[in-house]
């Protein structure tokens, strides 16, 4: 690992425990703001780790050039490497879901019952807070699981060579972006 990396690592580590100790929002917000920069860093990183390798794949796919396993490797590398990796990892999923079914099972009892109270409509809309802050994660998970799974079932080699020209676009401009 890059020692700008693990020096930035320890930072949000030191500042994700001074937030979690002081529990403001300023605090939160710089260690947001920290995380942001990681997550930057690494991207760059790993970007410039590849450059070399893929660019002569970008070549290959543009130029109508036979792929290599290693060459498929690198583009599932660089195309879902990143969902593939957050999908294993994210341990939220099914909380996220429980979550989304407890806070649904809350509005049905308020619609149950009645909307009749200033409190029946102060609950619908902390309630809708709530939901509009676990959908994002719950959708974001479940796209990068299908992207994954879409891109598995197909087989680079067997792409129209225009669609193979779109990928080598995209590829490079996915290397070269700021927002990887």
């Amino acid at each position: 690992m890059s020692t700008k990396i693990e020096v930035k690592t320890s930072d949000i580590l030191q500042q994700g425990a001074r937030s979690m100790d002081t529990d403001t929002s300023e605090a939160y917000e710089r260690l947001y703001t920290e995380i942001y920069a990681l997550e930057k860093m690494a991207r760059e990183t790993f970007q410039y780790q590849y450059r070399k390798d893929y660019e002569a794949v970008v070549d290959k796919l543009q130029n109508g050039g036979r792929l290599t396993e290693d060459d498929k490797q690198l583009l599932a590398q660089l195309v879902i490497a990143d969902a593939k990796s957050y999908v294993k990892h994210a341990r939220e999923f099914e909380t996220w879901k429980d979550q989304v079914g407890r806070l649904l099972s809350e509005l049905n009892e308020i619609q149950n019952q009645g909307v009749h109270t200033t409190d029946d409509l102060l609950h619908i809309q902390a309630l809708c807070r709530d939901l509009r802050g676990v959908l994002p994660d719950l959708t974001f998970y479940l796209r990068e699981r299908e992207r994954v799974q879409s891109y598995e079932m197909n087989d680079i080699q067997s792409l129209h060579p225009e669609l193979k020209k779109m990928l080598a676009e995209v590829i490079d401009a996915m290397m070269k972006s700021d927002k990887m």
